[in-house]
C-alpha cells in the first residue's frame, strides 16, 4: 500500500489461514494484529522488531492482557464473558493465579505456584471474609470473620469442617458436635 516508491507491508496471509496486520511507514512497518482461523485476535503495541503481544481475544469472548517485552509477555489478567476477572503474577510460562473477582463483589484469593494454587481466602460482597488451609480443591474452612467483628473457627475435614470457637462482643464460646450440630460448651 501507498505510493510508488513508498510502498508498506500492511498484511501478509498465511497458508495456515493466519493473517497479520502491520502499521507504519515503508521500512517501520510495526506489527500490530494477528488473526487466526479458529478466530483467536492477537494485538501487539511497540516499534518495529520490539512489538510485543498486549492482548489476547477468543471467539467465547475471553480477553487476556499480556505484559513484559517481546518474547517474555506473561499473561497479567484474562477477563470472562461472564464477569468473572482472574489475576495473575509470574514470569511467562510460570504465571500463577492470585486473585479472581466475580461480577457480584466477591473476590477469592490464591497462594501456590502455577497449577497447584490453592484458596486462601474469599472476600464476600456482604463483606463476611472466610479463611482456608489445604492443597488445591481439598481446602477447608478454618476461620471466618463478619464485619461486625465477629469470628468464628472450624475444624474437620473438607466437608465437615465445623465451629469450635466463637469471639463475639469480647466473649469466647466454644462448641462441640458435629457439623450443624455444634453446641456451646463452654463460655
Amino acid at each position: 500500500e501507498g505510493e510508488r516508491g513508498a510502498e508498506r507491508g500492511v498484511r501478509i496471509e498465511f497458508a495456515n489461514g493466519k493473517v497479520q496486520y502491520y502499521e507504519g511507514d515503508k521500512g517501520a512497518e510495526r506489527l500490530v494484529r494477528a488473526e487466526y482461523p479458529d478466530g483467536e485476535v492477537q494485538l501487539f503495541e511497540g516499534e518495529k522488531g520490539a512489538e510485543r503481544l498486549v492482548r489476547t481475544d477468543f471467539l467465547d469472548g475471553t480477553i487476556k492482557h499480556h505484559e513484559g517485552a517481546r518474547g517474555s509477555e506473561r499473561v497479567v489478567r484474562t477477563a470472562y464473558a461472564d464477569g468473572r476477572l482472574k489475576h495473575f503474577e509470574g514470569e511467562m510460562g510460570a504465571e500463577r493465579k492470585v486473585r479472581t473477582q466475580f461480577p457480584d463483589g466477591g473476590t477469592q484469593y490464591y497462594e501456590g505456584e502455577r497449577g497447584v494454587e490453592r484458596r486462601v481466602r474469599t472476600q464476600f460482597p456482604t463483606g463476611n471474609v472466610q479463611y482456608y488451609e489445604g492443597a488445591q480443591n481439598l481446602e477447608r474452612l478454618v476461620r471466618l470473620r463478619f464485619p461486625s467483628g465477629e469470628v468464628q473457627f472450624y475444624e474437620g475435614e473438607l466437608g465437615a469442617e465445623r465451629c469450635v470457637r466463637r469471639e463475639v462482643a469480647g466473649r469466647v464460646y466454644f462448641y462441640e458436635g458435629e457439623k450443624g450440630a455444634e453446641a456451646v460448651v463452654r463460655v
